[in-house]
């Protein structure tokens, strides 16, 4: 009985030691932080939407024609390193909204530097900065952006009203720093193109220590005490390390778990109580589902087999036209025309065919040439019509006079 307690005691000290070596803590480092910062949400101003004051927090009603909204507080020459933690707090933070923190530093005033946050919600959320090489010197200007999560949330659909109530600054302590570490860990953070085959946070945001790392220790320093404290031996190592790995790998997926329910909330906040038609209308990427079927209506007379080969200075937006206009027989004009240049140039064939479609999409500089009724692709000059030509889609027609 007395070695169970004692290996029970022991396994809470080493777990509260590897939480303040994973929280990056120093022996000299207080408890309590020192020195704080307190910014109230009535004291920040509105860059970005409309918000209004309500005591000592701010309501955020609407965001600005760029579909995000922005706060922000000018500072006194605060030092990086003396307030190196984040305290923020957020009331009815709708979950189609991303969060980050932006700022300026006293040796590049002109430059605003951005970093990701987890999502506001139960209480006071933290994080550590001085895992963000960007906040150094003397800080002039913290403040807050809220924008629709990526490729996730179509513009004028993720906005609800919200409250910012306050933020702080900590001096350096192991409180805030755990507090931080638990918060990268447990809090939520939203989709991103990695999110199907991540494990926890799929986002570049800077960390300090991993909860899978965490928990793989964890699990090796159970197993430990078990022999030396418990005298496992034999089968019961086997029995122990099976406990051991099953106890970190229950605890791991149901923070997973957490991370996928809160996910799937967002997605029954955006889709649910629509129709099909809405709800395939609802993408990030909408202007572009527009183009697509302007492009298709200018093509109504051109036959389905016909070549279309698209072009943008964006290359998401090239690649995301091209699946827009599929099943049309529609590639990228770059990946055409390199094929091209590396084939055999003596033979005829190696040119793109009368009646190929061309469709520029957000091309700064024109390749066509009204006058001689010529378009110039990757060094050869081909006789085109104009089907379409407006400020941000031209559409060309090969082997067509003008």
């Amino acid at each position: 009985m007395i070695q169970r307690f004692f290996y029970a005691f022991s396994l809470l000290a080493c777990t509260l030691l590897l939480l303040l070596i994973a929280a990056n803590t120093t022996v000299p480092m207080p408890l309590h932080p020192a020195h704080r910062i307190t910014l109230h949400g009535a004291d920040f101003r509105v860059l970005s939407g409309a918000g209004e004051q309500d005591e000592e927090s701010l309501n955020i009603g609407s965001v600005g024609d760029d579909d995000n909204a922005v706060q922000s507080i000018a500072l006194d020459h605060v030092g990086a390193d003396d307030f190196p933690l984040l305290r923020y707090s957020f009331a009815n933070f709708p979950r189609t909204l991303e969060l980050s923190l932006v700022f300026r530093c006293a040796d590049t005033p002109k430059d605003v530097h951005a970093i990701a946050l987890p999502r506001p919600e139960g209480g006071v959320n933290s994080y550590d900065l001085r895992t963000v090489p960007a906040w150094h010197g003397d800080i002039l200007e913290v403040g807050f952006a809220e924008f629709p999560t990526a490729q996730s949330v179509a513009k004028g659909q993720g906005f609800h009203p919200f409250t910012l109530i306050h933020a702080e600054l900590w001096s350096p302590s192991k409180v805030g720093a755990v507090s931080a570490l638990l918060t990268d860990w447990f809090a939520h953070w939203p989709w991103s193109l990695r999110s199907v085959n991540a494990l926890g946070r799929d986002i570049d945001t800077p960390r300090n220590f991993s909860l899978v790392l965490a928990l793989a220790v964890w699990s090796f320093i159970a197993l430990l005490l078990g022999i030396l404290i418990l005298g496992w031996r034999g089968r019961s190592i086997g029995i122990g390390a099976f406990a051991c790995i099953a106890i970190a790998w229950l605890l791991l997926d149901l923070s997973w778990q957490s991370g996928l329910f809160w996910k799937l909330g967002l997605t029954r906040d955006l889709y649910a109580e629509k129709s099909w038609e809405e709800r395939s209308r609802m993408i990030a990427d909408a202007p572009l589902l527009e183009v697509a079927a302007r492009v298709r209506e200018t093509m109504r007379d051109v036959s389905p087999n016909t070549r279309v080969l698209v072009a943008s200075d964006s290359d998401f937006e090239m690649r995301r036209l091209v699946y827009h206009l599929l099943p049309a027989n529609v590639a990228p004009l770059a990946l055409v025309t390199s094929i091209l240049a590396q084939a055999d140039t003596a033979q005829p064939t190696n040119s793109l065919p009368t009646g190929t479609v061309l469709v520029y999409y957000d091309v700064a500089a024109s390749d066509y040439d009204a006058a001689l009724g010529k378009l110039h692709i990757a060094g050869v000059d081909y006789a085109a019509r104009a089907l379409l030509e407006t400020r941000s889609l031209r559409i060309y027609r090969i082997g067509d006079k003008p």
